[in-house]
């Protein structure tokens, strides 16, 4: 039986744009006949694309919007040891899920469907991706969850973190939320860290995802305690194979090709890499190596479509061709996505996964194959998406969550995050790193 049926609309399925009517049934798009849907959908006025893919989030950063803080940052390494270190030290059980569940719901707002969550708590390790889970199950987008661990509160925690990775894998992943290994970043990694992460990815066949050259300081760090650059290091450990790596700023172009000889993904986060001013990525030699790049938030916002403005803009003010560069690094979201996933994420096409979202949009100039991408770029970014189906499953409608109490949980959200926030400002705990 058909669930939803949307008419009458312009639409993008992935490589062109069309005029329509298409549907959603036993959560794969079809155009076959289906009769007696249980949700139509008048498409007129209406702009539907494939729900967007977010290739690397920190939802546990979502009550932190606003949070007062006066201590004086002076480098990137203060920015993480004086806030977001103590920030994910602070959450608790109730903060991790209400983080998740702001996150996915703004996420979704956004028109984002798909999230890879960097997750983060190290006073609430054990089953911290099981609540991500529930969040995630409770709003409806679909995710790829991670701890990251890290030695910077000790060895045993950092045991924990890989355990926690393992245990969800093995017991509790479902569909629409699946996990991957997490790692912090090199610096504060350990050998044993490495070689643990490295033997539960080989177990289960998954990619570990880890902050790659973020900052100076990492590779600075990396060459003086272990004697090779941070890309080096990883792939001696036998991690660097099918990794997802986030931000990769600080690399030369020896560590580019051994980026793409091993398969490895960039995960490109322009609007947080300026905000900590942390340098550009070497997009150039990127292109020439044929590096495979996709677009993430970090945490700093919940759009990839704003990413996606400013990584264009980015490279155009680089002298690079950022707006035929950065489509393609759109559709890479999505393939990957869909490979870790198992599903056939990124086109309205016969079979593919039923997740799309719908903008209230009416073009004033033309709107075809060729310029498509122009419109995402000059007009998507500050819309808020009004229809949102994922798997099948009608989650906004007409701008409203159709399943969840949006006030009710904002309004949870805040009570939850004064109490994170008393935490945070009264935390005393003191960060080491690792040694060779």
């Amino acid at each position: 039986m058909c669930t939803v049926k949307i008419e009458n609309t312009l639409y993008f399925d992935g490589e062109s744009v069309k005029k329509g009517t298409f549907s959603i049934a036993d959560g794969k798009i079809t155009f076959k006949e289906c009769p007696g849907a249980d949700t139509i959908i008048d498409g007129s006025g209406y702009f539907f694309m494939p729900g967007l893919v977010n290739a690397h989030h920190h939802t546990y950063s979502a009550l932190a919007r606003g949070v007062p803080f006066k201590a004086t940052v002076r480098n990137f390494y203060e920015n993480l040891a004086y806030f977001w270190w103590r920030w994910d030290a602070s959450l608790d059980e109730k903060s991790v899920y209400y983080s998740a569940l702001i996150g996915a719901m703004e996420s979704l707002r956004k028109g984002v469907t798909t999230i890879f969550d960097h997750h983060a708590s190290f006073s609430f390790i054990d089953g911290s991706l099981s609540v991500l889970k529930d969040a995630f199950m409770k709003a409806g987008i679909r995710a790829l969850v991670c701890f990251e661990a890290s030695c910077r509160l000790g060895h045993d925690r950092a045991v924990k973190s890989v355990k926690e990775n393992e245990r969800f894998i093995k017991e509790d992943e479902t569909d629409t939320v699946k996990g991957v290994v997490g790692l912090h970043a090199n610096f504060t990694v350990s050998d044993e860290i490495l070689g643990l992460s490295r033997d539960v990815g080989e177990k289960y066949g998954r990619p570990i995802h880890i902050h790659l050259s973020e900052d100076r300081f990492d590779r600075d760090f990396v060459i003086s305690q272990y004697g090779v650059p941070p890309v080096v290091r990883l792939d001696r450990a036998g991690v660097l194979q099918n990794a997802l790596l986030a931000h990769v700023i600080w690399v030369d172009d020896d560590e580019v090709e051994l980026i793409k000889e091993r398969n490895a993904s960039i995960l490109h986060n322009p609007e947080s890499n300026m905000n900590n001013r942390v340098g550009y990525f070497n997009l150039e030699e990127i292109i020439k190596k044929k590096a495979r790049v996709l677009l993430g938030t970090d945490g700093f916002s919940h759009s990839i479509l704003t990413q996606y403005r400013s990584a264009v803009l980015n490279a155009q003010a680089r002298g690079l061709p950022g707006y035929t560069l950065f489509p393609k690094v759109l559709m890479n979201n999505y393939a990957l996505a869909g490979e870790l996933l198992g599903v056939k994420l990124g086109k309205i096409k016969e079979g593919y996964a039923g997740d799309v979202v719908g903008f209230k949009y009416t073009p004033f100039t033309p709107l075809n194959d060729d310029n498509v991408f122009s419109h995402i770029f000059f007009d998507l970014p500050e819309k808020e998406a009004d229809f949102v189906i994922v798997q099948g499953k009608p989650l906004i409608m007409e701008g409203k969550f159709v399943n969840i109490d949006e006030v009710e949980i904002k309004n949870r959200a805040k009570e939850v995050a004064l109490l994170l926030w008393k935490r945070f400002h009264d935390s005393k705990i003191e960060f080491k790193l690792p040694y060779g």
